[in-house]
């Protein structure tokens, strides 16, 4: 007899092994994955680098602002006694360009020799080109009462000026290792020859590198392996055939230099202020008048038994002279890599005040209208101005700045501009019943500071 059992039937077969690989809608996930990332870093790393850079720029620009304010305060007479001429109630009620570094330049390009006193040949503006129309702003060099910060020379000086309104920024290399160190140099003299250095800068005359104001240059030495080196800035060069290079430490007992590098200082960042000059107050000093004595000439006017005392300044019915107090408000434009190779659009290549891309062009009508935060331009065979968006147009008759919100394009060649506000007064200035205002486009801005109303007394 069969015997059942309650066992369950084996398989005559082993398990099968766990499948290996991995399946399609596993690599095309994974594929998705790896491309957005890649799609990512390929988008946002330029992003990060360009902003990078804009917050470099804007750090670099806040200190330029701050340097050129804390010179404000120290020398009010820059922006109040822009010419130097010893008369700060002259300007009152007018508004101009303090612009060291582009009165220089502009003076240099025209021909024209520096005046001891005076606003620039060169007004700021370019066109309708005389100084004292509507729409053109005089410049001035931005003298100041202990001296000047342009000197008074017969030949203009932009490297000396360019020291008070620029920040150092980088080291621009003009001859690299390449340039050997000749065999007569005696180690431990803070001198020595590199054939080319004077030609590199364009030297035609011995440079001395502790006036105040000039480029600055230093030379970097390396010994023969190239593992060592040592840095010197320069305190002159000489001998131009030669070009000798001398420097106040010597270099340390052993080291002799095989090679050099000869560096400049670049100095990106600079500023200009636009100056609106208000109507003086009194600030309830006096000086004596043409009598030279307080309040009236022999008489006690306060009846203190005392004539002619310190507390009878300024006595009624006296010729005593009230003190004013000027006052001023001012904006700091930096700029990065302002220089006269900018040029202008107008201009090729650019002469005269065209040379710092000042060109004013007409706007259409009616232009800058007070609490209206739109102007229309229209250039027409002239090319096309410095638009973007972000960036700056400045109203010369008011001198004030605008930054351009939006371009909308409203033809080939005009385009309608959205401000940032509403514009502070109306445009008057038209050669053409079309057009009224102008405007400039200034490249290479950073940004425009205003600062704090200023006051002084004079």
């Amino acid at each position: 007899m069969n015997r059942r059992t309650n066992r369950p039937i084996r398989s005559a077969t082993s398990p099968s092994a766990p499948r290996g690989g991995v399946t399609l809608v596993e690599v095309l996930m994974s594929l998705l994955v790896v491309g957005v990332g890649l799609v990512s870093v390929a988008v946002l790393f330029p992003l990060s680098i360009l902003r990078t850079i804009e917050a470099t720029q804007l750090t670099s620009a806040t200190m330029v602002r701050y340097n050129a304010e804390e010179l404000i305060d120290a020398f009010p007479g820059i922006i109040f006694d822009p010419e130097g001429d010893g008369d700060a109630a002259e300007h009152a009620n007018t508004n101009y360009i303090v612009d060291p570094f582009g009165f220089d330049v502009l003076t240099t390009l025209s021909g024209a020799a520096v005046p001891a006193t005076g606003a620039s040949p060169v007004p700021f503006g370019g066109v309708p080109g005389a100084s004292g129309d509507p729409g053109v702003l005089e410049r001035f060099p931005g003298s100041i009462s202990t001296g000047t910060i342009i000197p008074d020379l017969t030949t203009p000086n932009p490297s000396r000026s360019v020291n008070f309104v620029t920040q150092p920024d980088s080291w621009d290399t003009l001859l690299d290792e390449t340039s050997s160190i000749p065999a007569n140099y005696l180690p431990g003299t803070p001198s020595i020859e590199l054939p080319g250095a004077a030609a590199a800068i364009g030297l035609t005359a011995d440079y001395d590198g502790t006036v105040l104001g000039v480029p600055v240059y230093r030379a970097i030495f390396f010994d023969a392996t190239g593992d060592r080196s040592h840095t010197r800035v320069l305190t002159g060069i000489t001998n131009i055939a030669n070009s000798v290079l001398t420097w106040a430490d010597p270099l340390p007992n052993g080291f002799v230099p095989a090679t050099a590098w000869l560096q400049v200082q670049e100095r990106h960042y600079s500023w200009f202020l636009t100056v609106r000059r208000g109507t003086p107050s009194p600030n309830g000093l006096f000086d004596p008048g043409l009598d030279g004595q307080p309040g009236i000439a022999t008489v006690d006017d306060n009846g203190d038994t005392v004539v002619d005392d310190a507390g009878e300044l300024g006595w009624a019915g006296s010729d005593d002279v009230a003190r004013l107090s000027e006052n001023a408000q001012i904006e700091v434009v930096v700029f990065f890599n302002r220089t006269a190779e900018n040029g202008d659009p107008m201009s090729d290549p650019p002469t005269g005040a065209n040379a710092l891309a000042e060109s004013a062009y007409p706007l259409l009508a009616p232009g800058f209208q007070r609490g209206v935060a739109t102007v229309s331009l229209d250039w027409g065979t002239n090319p096309e101005p410095f638009l973007k968006e972000g960036k700056f147009i400045f109203d010369p008759e008011g001198a004030r700045w605008y930054r351009i919100l939006k371009i909308t394009s409203t033809g080939a060649t005009s385009a309608r501009l959205d401000l940032d506000r509403g514009a502070e007064t109306n445009s008057v200035f038209s050669e053409d019943a079309a057009e009224q205002g102008l405007g400039v486009f200034l490249p290479g801005i950073v940004d425009v500071y205003p600062i704090a109303t200023k006051a002084a007394e004079f």
